[in-house]
């Protein structure tokens, strides 16, 4: 995000158009110091995207108080969502979708019916030449170091600037080439991870260098002018990205979710592993390790500490280990996920752990466990990709997937952690006594 910026700011020099950069250290100031500013530039005006977590909303409503007081006005205004918050609702309620499929036929009809929201705005125009000099106080601002704890070694520098390039035109050649490339191929890539059959543009639409109005417009471009019904790879694509705009809907309309709470309240009394647990320590350390004994799981949370990514597929996969086969409260996990992803992204992770764990919108039923080794038979049957990210299976030559005690000794592979049939029986019970516990809580 940073780097972005830095990209950001030359663009709009360019234009002599000021961007100013600055931190502020408690949340609580922010509104106070943007009023400020505004007030020591003259501007009459504040114009801001609407973010639809719980803290970023009170904190736009204080900014708005602020304005007030002060004589600046302040507008927020939807446009992070392609469709907004509070638009694909019931017919029968007027509530907003718990369950995916028909909130994405009502975002589709949103679409149809209101063309202008897949407008593109054209960039702003060049300030004169003059402003260079009248207003060269305001080009001054520089770039933030990184925060504390999230300082990178130069190994890490190296690989993440390499595979990551920052900024909005980097995001729209990746976009264009992924359109016209493997687009077409994602219904049927997406979920094979040794041939990265996604997109890779999550960074750029968590970071706000690429926006899901930009993408799904070009999409649809690429698909003879169709949202559905065009080539099957772009259709799902433009589905998967709407995926985004659903989780932040449900921020909007179930904002408990952003306050360290399943969306279903009665998963709130399912008993997790206690933390205090040794047992606990070891499973989570060696999940977060890739130390778990189960290929496809380690292969995954390796490549995220490497390349702080994770494919989806995968994401589910390991998210479901945690929790059924670890019996790990799946906040753990998010937070995890929260710390590592360079896509981080809090309605979209929160929405798929919610998923992946039972608790949350649109969840896989709390029956339905995801057994590690059959995912990797179907999604990297030839274990190209465990290879890829297991160092001490590199060079095996057997199945990864049927490896025996002996080949692991030998190889240095640690043993299985759990037993998958046995603690997928211990999960559905753990989770059926939660939920009788948890019922009638609101």
């Amino acid at each position: 995000m940073i780097r972005s910026l830095g990209v950001l700011r030359e663009v709009l020099r360019g234009r002599r158009i000021p961007l100013w950069v600055e931190v502020v250290e408690n949340r609580k100031d922010v509104p106070q110091r943007v009023v400020q500013l505004a007030r020591e530039w003259g501007a009459k005006r504040i114009y801001a995207n609407m973010e639809y977590e719980v803290d970023e909303a009170r904190r736009d409503v204080r900014m708005l108080e602020e304005g007030m007081k002060r004589g600046v006005g302040v507008e927020v205004v939807h446009d992070t969502c392609v469709v907004p918050p509070g638009r694909c609702v019931t017919k029968a309620t007027g509530k907003m979708f718990a369950v995916y499929s028909p909130w994405y036929k009502a975002y589709l009809q949103a679409l149809s019916q209101d063309p202008a929201l897949l407008t593109l705005r054209p960039p702003p125009a060049a300030n004169p030449e003059s402003t260079l000099t009248t207003r060269a106080a305001l080009f001054t601002s520089a770039l933030p170091s990184l925060p504390p704890g999230k300082t990178l070694t130069a190994e890490e520098t190296l690989t993440l600037h390499e595979l990551y390039p920052a900024g909005s035109q980097a995001a729209a050649a990746q976009l264009a080439s992924f359109l016209t490339q493997k687009g077409r191929q994602y219904a049927a890539d997406r979920n094979t991870p040794s041939i990265s059959g996604t997109s890779g543009l999550s960074p750029h639409f968590s970071a706000g260098t690429l926006s899901a109005r930009t993408a799904v417009f070009h999409a649809r471009a690429a698909n003879s002018g169709k949202l559905s019904g065009g080539q099957s790879g772009l259709d799902m694509w433009i589905s998967e990205v709407a995926w985004r705009d659903f989780y932040r809907h449900v921020l909007a309309a179930f904002p408990h979710v952003c306050m360290h709470k399943p969306f279903k309240p009665s998963f709130a009394s399912i008993l997790w592993l206690a933390p205090s647990s040794p047992l606990h320590s070891t499973r989570f350390s060696a999940w977060k390790a890739g130390r778990t004994g189960f290929p496809l799981v380690d292969a995954a949370m390796r490549q995220l500490a490497k390349e702080k990514f994770m494919p989806n597929r995968l994401r589910m996969v390991v998210a479901s280990f945690l929790c059924k086969d670890l019996h790990i409260d799946w906040r753990l996990g998010e937070q995890y996920f929260a710390e590592q992803l360079v896509d981080g992204d809090f309605a979209s992770n929160n929405g798929g752990w919610g998923f992946a764990s039972s608790a949350g919108v649109d969840p896989q039923p709390y029956f339905r466990v995801f057994n590690p080794t059959a995912q990797g038979l179907t999604w990297d049957a030839d274990g190209a990709y465990v290879r890829t990210w297991v160092e001490e299976l590199r060079d095996y030559r057997g199945d990864v997937w049927k490896i025996t005690e002996q080949e692991r000794r030998c190889y240095g592979y640690p043993r299985e952690i759990v037993e998958h049939a046995v603690q997928r029986r211990v999960a559905i019970e753990m989770y059926k006594r939660g939920i009788e516990r948890g019922k009638g809580v609101v």
